[in-house]
């Protein structure tokens, strides 16, 4: 449970950190390459984002996750299997469970947030044009990740701002209000 948890605050971080600009909000691929995490298969895959104001989509060729800021409101889509699962994004990774067992995967949350480092590499790389400067998060026992982030995209300071906007209304969530 602790790595599905681990996935989708992954996802959720990813959301607001990479994008390139677009007309009606942002699109952008990602490449994911799992490797040694219980219950993922090993290789790469390809990520599509979607991310506009009120909304944000996530499709890896398994799920769709679409995120409704509005409503505070997560959709996980199963296209194979024709399925849905919603919850309140207040729920995440929780939802079903009693409140002394919500209180406990804090706890256990609490500690993992707390191992959560992420360290500028020094190294730059263009990719698709963009100069890109590597950083990586070390999440402790949970997974590590590299990202290559650039600020150097058209509407920056747009898509800065729509970030700050739905962190602040994330804060409310205790999942989500540690890790800013």
């Amino acid at each position: 449970m602790k790595k599905g948890i681990g996935y989708i605050m992954i996802s959720v971080i990813c959301l607001f950190m990479l994008t390139s600009a677009a007309y009606a909000g942002w699109y952008w691929e990602t490449e994911r390459t799992i490797q040694g995490m219980p219950g993922q298969p090993d290789g790469t895959t390809l990520v599509k984002n979607y991310y506009t104001a009120d909304a944000a989509r996530q499709e890896d060729g398994r799920q769709v996750m679409i995120m409704d800021f509005t409503n505070m409101t997560v959709y996980q889509l199963n296209p194979s299997s024709k399925t849905y699962t919603q919850f309140a994004l207040s729920e995440m990774g929780m939802p079903g469970m009693s409140p002394q067992e919500q209180q406990q995967m804090m706890q256990q949350m609490d500690q993992m947030m707390g191992d959560i480092t992420v360290t500028p590499t020094g190294k730059t790389q263009t990719i698709s044009g963009y100069p890109c400067e590597q950083y990586v998060m070390d999440m402790g026992m949970m997974m590590n990740a590299e990202y290559w982030l650039t600020t150097d995209i058209e509407n920056y300071e747009e898509l800065q701002a729509i970030g700050e906007k739905v962190a602040a209304q994330f804060e409310s969530i205790p999942m989500f209000g540690q890790m800013n």
